[in-house]
């Protein structure tokens, strides 16, 4: 469980995991928001199971409004060179929960080297919404192994950054670029 501020007022989310789907990587898992004014009343709930071993993510919950919190949880899986995280951010807005983005990032390593991306998010400017800075940081390091013939990509260090702003008119956020979905291909291509 996890108090939250939305549409002004004190909320409370509470993370479900209902288990494991017999046909999915990813967990059944619901977020719902309640309004715990007098007795206990859901507001909303949607599915966040977007990988296995989900949970709020660290930090958990930035102040982005006036009135409301983004909540943000983390799917992970992994097998024995490969490790999948999902963060999805979660804005509880006017007592309803909104999908802002879901980011998936990817580890993996071999013999002759080791890749990693992880993901930081901050808040931007301050308006009646903030901005929501996402960061993924990828190092690729050299594992310092013999491999034989298999090659290995050059030791390198990228950054790659998301900002999400407030869309007044369409009342939700909308990224600056859709560097996130170029990361997910080009990663999906590395599985």
């Amino acid at each position: 469980a996890m108090p939250v501020r939305s549409g002004g007022k004190d909320r409370m989310a509470l993370l479900i995991n209902l288990g494991e789907s017999e046909h999915e990587v990813s967990d059944f898992v619901i977020l719902a928001l309640f309004d715990m004014a007098d007795e206990p009343r859901l507001l909303d709930a949607a599915h966040v199971g977007f990988n296995r071993f989900t949970s709020f993510s660290e930090p958990s919950l930035l102040s982005v409004g006036i009135a409301d919190d983004l909540l943000m949880t983390r799917g992970t899986h992994s097998n024995s060179n490969q490790a999948y995280a999902t963060t999805a951010l979660i804005l509880a807005h006017d007592g309803r929960l909104e999908l802002v983005d879901a980011i998936s990032t990817f580890d993996d390593r071999a013999c002759a080297y080791e890749r990693s991306q992880r993901l930081d998010i901050r808040q931007g400017e301050v308006a009646p919404f903030s901005d929501i800075v996402a960061t993924v940081t990828e190092l690729t390091a050299a594992a310092g192994e013999e491999c034989g013939d298999a090659s290995a990509p050059e030791p390198s260090s990228r950054t790659i950054t998301v900002t999400y702003r407030w869309d007044a008119a369409r009342q939700l956020y909308r990224p600056d670029t859709d560097a996130f979905d170029v990361l997910a291909r080009e990663n999906e291509a590395r599985f």
